[in-house]
């Protein structure tokens, strides 16, 4: 048996929900919550539940039946990859085909009708058939539940074994998402190398916002924000400005003090003011890249919100 959040008409096959679904069978009982807490029997047909494998007793939509006969009675081939076999009733549905392989590491009821026996793993199996076959394995995609909650959130009358396993799946999708993000910069890096400083384009301007004075006749009504950034043609691919900028030097005015700042990623500089200058500007580009470094001035623009030229490793373009 399997909850679900929604019963009612199935949107694919149109069936609708038995007159003797009432919900939790037997005598097990389950709160009422936004999530519905609706059980479906082991015997309920067509009472538009999709599920994507069939349990012991559990019987399959007649749309479902049909669809599994119209299929695999066109296939070429059939692969049966790690199960038992045991479900009797939809077990000769493989063997409609004009070929089957069957993986397995224990023997099941149909090893002889089986075109191909293989006694293996199913992991090993596909993962020599792709190689035969030059396909690449996409690797395993970082995915966390949409409506998941955090662990200290689940409500105590939660199992305690359920807490533990949803632990598990945390810590298993922060292993995936930095195996994700050190795949990312594999990635990157690679791409970097092999690109020229000629391919490399960065812009260098100024935000600027309006801010209310923070005294009487405070003439600093202008925020300011130099910046040095990644045209769209670079960020889109995933790049960001630090691949490519080891720092920036910004020389502002000298009735600034100090007027000179050395910066990191993100390479910003925030300022108030009440008028307009020169910023001096110095581009030290990453070591692999073997550029020269990039000075040129900027002209401070407090008529627009943001203001940037284009420019490559020998000034703007």
């Amino acid at each position: 048996m399997f909850m679900i959040t929604f019963w009612g008409d199935c949107s694919r096959c149109g069936s609708k929900r038995p007159a003797h679904y009432t919900g939790s069978p037997g005598d097990l009982k389950m709160k009422k919550s936004k999530w519905g807490g609706i059980m479906v029997g082991t015997r309920d047909v067509d009472c538009g539940t999709k599920d994507t494998h069939i349990n012991f007793g559990e019987f399959l939509d007649s749309v479902d039946w049909s669809e599994a006969e119209q299929h695999c009675g066109k296939a070429d081939l059939v692969i049966i990859a790690g199960t038992s076999m045991s479900l009797r009733h939809i077990t000769h549905f493989p063997f409609m085909a004009k070929k089957v392989a069957l993986i397995n590491l224990q023997a099941t009821p149909d090893d002889e009708q089986a075109d191909l026996r293989i006694w293996a793993k199913c992991d090993p199996v596909f993962e020599a058939l792709c190689n035969r076959l030059n396909i690449t394995i996409d690797p395993i995609p970082v995915w966390r539940p949409r409506d998941s909650i955090p662990i200290v959130k689940i409500p105590k009358y939660v199992n305690k074994y359920y807490i533990e396993r949803a632990k598990d799946l945390e810590e298993m999708a922060k292993f995936r998402e930095q195996e994700a993000e050190d795949r990312r910069i594999q990635e990157m890096t690679d791409q970097i190398k092999s690109m020229k400083l000629n391919d490399v384009q960065i812009e260098v301007g100024n935000f600027h916002v309006m801010v209310d004075p923070t005294y009487k006749d405070d003439p600093n009504v202008h925020k300011w924000t130099m910046a040095v950034r990644l045209p769209a043609s670079l960020s889109l691919q995933g790049f960001r400005v630090d691949d490519f900028v080891e720092s920036v030097v910004y020389t502002i005015h000298p009735t600034f003090s100090p007027n000179k700042y050395k910066v990191q990623y993100p390479f910003q500089l925030e300022r108030r003011g009440w008028g307009t200058f020169q910023v001096g500007v110095k581009v030290t580009f990453k070591s692999h890249l073997k550029g020269p470094t990039l000075i040129l001035q900027h002209d401070l623009n407090f008529t627009d919100d943001e203001s940037f030229k284009l420019c490559n490793s020998i000034g703007p373009i």
